[in-house]
């Protein structure tokens, strides 16, 4: 992501990148349930981690996310689900390395360097039917891209789930 083959930095040099054999990364997903019944109805909370290989990631390295959901807010409607998250996506430490190699070369910032940014999403989870999902969410994005240089962002969504 950084070096040439000559353990240069690329930005520099503009040789062919260093190959790297091997990779790795690790997840981990946790849920617990914190009230009502399991798989039912109630509150639940979530964790996601995820950690990819910062040698060869080409864009991020790291994303957590953690919420709650709840199952069954109306009585009239136990299957559809309400939940709130917030998360934040790491770009890859290299990539900003060789960002930040071009604003020096260059005198100035003409590239943004990108770090990492963060999201809030709230959501409904509407089951018109045991088979589909309709999912809008409302999502708030602070540094698009990772970077600093972008207005923050508000975006509006749809899921749609159908299962055969």
């Amino acid at each position: 992501m950084y070096f040439d083959v000559n353990y240069q930095p690329l930005e520099l040099t503009g040789d062919a990148p260093l190959r790297r054999h091997g990779r790795d990364g690790a997840y981990l997903s946790f849920e617990q349930q914190i009230s009502g019944i399991a798989s039912k109805s109630g509150a639940q909370l979530f964790l996601n981690i995820t950690q990819a290989d910062r040698n060869t990631s080409p864009t991020t390295d790291r994303q957590i996310a953690f919420g709650v959901q709840y199952k069954g807010l109306l009585r009239s409607r136990p299957n559809d689900v309400m939940g709130l998250g917030i998360g934040t996506t790491r770009v890859n430490s290299r990539v900003a390395a060789g960002e930040r190699l071009l604003d020096e070369i260059a005198g100035e910032d003409v590239v943004p360097v990108q770090t990492s940014e963060y999201e809030a999403e709230v959501y409904y989870g509407w089951t018109p039917w045991p088979f589909a999902i309709l999912r809008p969410n409302l999502q708030f994005v602070v540094h698009p891209g990772g970077s600093g240089a972008y207005e923050n962002e508000i975006v509006i969504g749809l899921k749609t789930t159908i299962e055969f």
